[in-house]
Formats: C-alpha cells, structure tokens, sequence
C-alpha cells in the first residue's frame, strides 16, 4: 500500500475523529 497526498488529508481527518470520539 503506496501513501501518498489524498491519504495523508484522510489520515489526519480520521485522527481528529478518534481525538473529537476520545475526548467525548
């Protein structure tokens, strides 16, 4: 599995989601 640009925005937006579910 190659990351590259679009990845890296996906990855960031799904740890904003698990810190925004930790943080409930």
């Amino acid at each position: 599995m190659h990351l590259s640009g679009p990845t890296r925005m996906q990855s960031i937006s799904i740890r904003s989601t698990i810190m925004r579910l930790a943080a409930s």
